[in-house]
């Protein structure tokens, strides 16, 4: 074990420790126990049992690295405002560092999350905004899948929306909390097999709004916290800050929709759906899993493919395609109930 590999144990000990002595509050989120000193307060829901992971958010230095130095195995293709890459993953011997350029590190082992700060200044933005993504992270390593995309509950089923940023997934979720359907998760859908089904993992009681979408829920929209700092994006905890309800347990997968907006110049179009045949619905399902990049980095991608293939020969995946406008998504919202009858 080199030295680097050997602090980065001794202080996940420590951690973990620190969180058993002193009884952390344990809080649930996809599907996890999680237990924190971290300030949640109501924004998570809180949990009874055995913690399955720890994390903490450290105002102190973190490890010194020579980034420099260290070759990542992946690099995001996003970039900051400087045009440098907004993060990188490295990894050493068994565990993982997410390296936030100037903003947070995170540090990840089977058992424990230490986030560090490096603008303590941001610290409440860049820990909620990030933490969901690293978490992610933390379940593919565990093996669980995770999609990009969001879900609401009919019928004590999960209903889920896929789509890439920006195209209307948390649009479509916001229509159906509107008719007094609960959130199950918003952006990030980890999933288990059990029960000889696929379940959808309950996420956190959180969404994300562009500010024109945040109106249609919220009173005091403008009062919402940035998701990031820079960003247009809002974030809201459901029951608390916006109209709705959360759903905290684990739900039986029953179909997919892959979400398709017109254009303003097609607004007239009719809403369809469209059943995907199995193998184009695996490469829909790959493609939109939240880390396939990293999947083919890390040698991931093998499990992922039997798993969506599966999953493809038992869960309807559809493109459904509608037109553009909010007030076209009472009518989205009442067709896709429709193309549910009799499937949930």
């Amino acid at each position: 074990m080199t030295t680097l590999s050997s602090n980065l144990a001794q202080e996940f000990e420590s951690i973990r420790r620190q969180a058993l002595q002193n009884a952390w509050p344990v809080y649930q989120l996809f599907g996890l126990k999680m237990s924190s000193d971290y300030p949640f307060g109501s924004r998570l829901t809180q949990a009874q049992g055995e913690m399955e992971l720890v994390f903490t958010c450290q105002e102190t230095a973190p490890i010194a690295m020579a980034w420099n130095e260290l070759e990542p195995v992946y690099t995001s293709i996003y970039r900051t405002k400087n045009n440098e890459p907004a993060w990188f993953l490295y990894q050493i011997e068994e565990y993982y560092v997410v390296h936030y350029t100037d903003s947070i590190d995170f540090y990840i082992c089977r058992q424990t999350i230490i986030g560090h700060i490096l603008n303590l200044e941001l610290k409440d933005a860049y820990t909620m905004g990030i933490l969901p993504t690293v978490l992610a992270l933390w379940l593919e390593f565990q093996g669980i899948p995770c999609l990009h995309a969001s879900a609401v509950v009919v019928n004590d089923h999960a209903i889920a929306f896929l789509a890439d940023s920006g195209q209307g997934k948390s649009t479509l979720t916001t229509a159906f909390l509107q008719a007094g359907f609960p959130l199950l998760t918003d952006d990030k859908l980890p999933l288990d097999e059990k029960d000889g089904g696929i379940w959808a993992r309950s996420g956190t009681p959180l969404i994300r709004f562009f500010p024109e979408v945040a109106e249609m829920l919220v009173d005091d929209h403008q009062e919402l916290d940035l998701i990031l700092p820079g960003f247009s994006k809002r974030i809201a905890h459901i029951e608390h800050d916006a109209q709705g309800h959360f759903c905290p347990v684990p739900m039986p997968l029953a179909c997919i929709y892959i979400l398709e907006r017109n254009g303003m110049e097609d607004a007239k179009q009719k809403i369809t759906f469209h059943l995907l045949p199995q193998r184009e619905a695996v490469m829909e399902l790959i493609r939109y899993d939240f880390t396939t990049r990293i999947n083919a980095v890390l040698g991931f991608s093998v499990a992922r493919l039997g798993f969506y293939s599966k999953m493809a020969a038992s869960i309807p995946v559809k493109r459904l395609s509608y037109p553009t406008g909010y007030d076209c998504l009472p009518e989205v919202r009442n067709a896709i109930l429709k193309d549910l009858d009799g499937l949930t």
